[in-house]
């Protein structure tokens, strides 16, 4: 038996199974395959990919439409058991969700639907995601949740809203 470990200190990097896919052939003396070349074709695929499905996805943006709600209507904590939760926050004109690892700007795409940008690196509003998020109003007429596109599942993942954690003192335990 054998075992091989890559570790790196990038997220989400493809190093670590392209080193470990060239340990493992050469250890079993299996003919080289360039896996560097096979990861950048993916890439590149994916890249084709997502430009077609922005082309789709600009075509059925509704241009001109308003949102159901004031900015602070939204603002909130949200969560999804599989997903965790985030954070929904009003700066100044402006809303952001935020987890534990990543801040998104959220630009209103149409009605109550936002495209997010990343901003780990500044805001790049030409860097387009295939995710949606979704404001859903409940009967009362209050944002009960949020779905989300774009995960690899078939059907939008829904983060529930909730209420936030209340401090309690120790005295207020004691009670």
């Amino acid at each position: 038996s054998v075992g091989i470990v890559v570790l790196v200190n990038q997220n989400g990097s493809a190093v670590p199974s392209i080193v470990r896919n060239l340990i493992a052939y050469r250890m079993l003396g299996i003919k080289y395959f360039d896996w560097s070349q096979d990861r950048l074709k993916a890439v590149n695929k994916a890249k084709a990919d997502a430009k077609k499905e922005e082309k789709t996805a600009t075509s059925n943006r509704k241009i001109g439409t308003k949102l159901s709600h004031p900015l602070a209507d939204y603002a909130g904590l949200y969560a999804n058991d599989g997903y965790g939760k985030y954070v929904v926050s009003v700066e100044r004109d402006s809303l952001f969700s935020q987890t534990k690892a990543q801040k998104w700007w959220l630009r209103q795409y149409h009605y109550d639907i936002f495209e997010p940008f990343d901003m780990k690196d500044g805001i790049d509003t030409t860097d387009k995601s295939p995710i949606r998020v979704q404001f859903t109003t409940g009967l009362v007429g209050d944002i009960e949740s949020v779905a989300m596109t774009g995960f690899g599942t078939s059907k939008p993942v829904v983060f529930s809203r909730t209420a936030p954690p209340k401090a309690v003192t120790a005295e207020e335990l004691k009670k």
